[in-house]
């Protein structure tokens, strides 16, 4: 063990129920971070506390926090977030859920989707992390290490720097302003131009996670009841859409891409308010400046326009939502198009087109949307209940939007 660890105090005790231990921590640390080798170099190691920070914000990874405190007492300590890729954390959204009648069924289903593309879900946001640290005016996380996971054999994680005491993230009942969107927009704009110009690192490796096996017609069912038996203004739209929350639709959705004729590019595929950060003001408020774009699990070859729906369906109130949809997809074409230009490539979509992918897209965040009332409220206190009621009043505009997309566009999903 090295000499800056007091071994007396950093035991080999286990990371919040990890197979991760602080020694191990702390030797990753000494090899990968250049940054806590000259903390340590002049500093002894006194005590290793971690804590999981990602319960009600994550569903298939555990997020520790880690803190490094020194002997000495005018050492600051050092601070670094472990990734661990499991399905714990989408069982105990649905243990605590106050809608599912029948807690295993729910918790085998999940974890039977979540654990076949555990293994795949983990490596793509390794994969990404590796190639794609150069893209210009994309904000991420400093990554330290990464390990892939080989279910039964090894355990799979990401190493990297904690950067909460400069950003936060936004209570997503209260969602992104406009600013905030425009920022983000351009960030992930620039982000699908750039894999635009370098197709070789993505085309063909990165297809949609499978979804169909999870959305049977008594799970859907099941969900949809319980979200009734809580929500009236839900429960009186939910009848006319019904048939978007069937594996049919999802099975429709997987292949819409090449059904409509759209673009197919690498998108995010999770782009919501808790995989971003945002700069702190001095009072501690959000900037509308992005600290880092997180979470990049899900990322895949598809629907372009899936990583703006996401960010308005699920990342802002509804008023917010409908001003955004007024001119954002304008801007978004425009970069991308700049940005292809500057590389000499000529944008391969119309704007027209991407109206198109945007109304599809918005078709399956509906369905998140509405699931979101459950799992994004897992035992809600009585503030949450308040939050829960005002989010279930945006799910409300949500349908009424779906339902004028699905008139004008997709009259056979109604």
């Amino acid at each position: 063990m090295p000499e800056t660890i007091n071994e007396s105090s950093v035991q080999n005790g286990h990371l919040c129920n990890t197979s991760f231990t602080e020694k191990w921590l702390i030797e990753k640390l000494l090899h990968k971070c250049e940054e806590f080798q000259k903390v340590a170099k002049n500093s002894r190691i006194k005590k290793v506390k971690a804590e999981c920070i990602s319960e009600g914000i994550g569903f298939i990874s555990k997020v520790l926090k880690c803190t490094i405190t020194f002997e000495e007492v005018d050492q600051k300590p050092y601070i670094v977030i472990l990734k661990v890729p499991t399905c714990e954390a989408m069982n105990e959204a649905i243990e605590k859920s106050e809608i599912s009648k029948d807690v295993e069924q729910e918790k085998k289903t999940s974890t039977t989707v979540v654990h076949k593309n555990l293994e795949n879900i983990h490596k793509r946001e390794c994969d990404f992390y590796e190639k794609f640290q150069d893209v210009l005016d994309l904000p991420l996380v400093k990554i330290f290490d990464t390990q892939e996971l080989v279910l039964g054999n090894q355990p799979g994680y990401i190493l990297m720097e904690y950067i909460e005491e400069d950003g936060g993230m936004l209570d997503f009942v209260d969602g992104l302003n406009i600013e905030q969107i425009k920022n983000v927009t351009r960030h992930i704009a620039n982000f699908h131009a750039h894999a635009m110009l370098h197709e070789d690192r993505w085309r063909g490796k990165y297809p949609p996670i499978d979804l169909t096996e999870g959305v049977k017609e008594e799970n859907s069912n099941r969900l949809l009841g319980g979200i009734s038996r809580l929500f009236e203004g839900i429960k009186e739209r939910l009848p006319k859409v019904k048939k978007i929350f069937t594996s049919k639709f999802f099975e429709w959705y997987s292949n819409h891409c090449e059904t409509m004729g759209l673009y197919k590019g690498l998108c995010h595929g999770d782009l919501w308010n808790n995989n971003m950060m945002f700069y702190k003001n001095p009072d501690g408020t959000p900037d509308n400046k992005v600290r880092a774009i997180i979470d990049w699990q899900v990322i895949n070859e598809g629907n372009l326009m899936q990583d703006l729906a996401r960010l308005l369906v699920s990342s802002s109130d509804s008023s917010t939502r409908r001003e955004a949809e007024g001119f954002i997809l304008e801007e978004y074409y425009q970069i991308v198009k700049e940005n292809l230009g500057k590389g000499g490539k000529k944008i391969p979509f119309t704007l027209e087109e991407l109206k198109r992918g945007y109304e599809a897209a918005f078709l399956f965040q509906s369905v998140i949307g509405v699931w979101m009332v459950v799992f994004a409220f897992p035992q809600p206190t009585e503030e949450r209940k308040v939050k829960q009621a005002q989010y279930a009043r945006r799910v409300e505009d949500l349908l009424d939007d779906l339902v004028k997309i699905l008139e004008k566009s997709f009259p056979e999903w109604l």
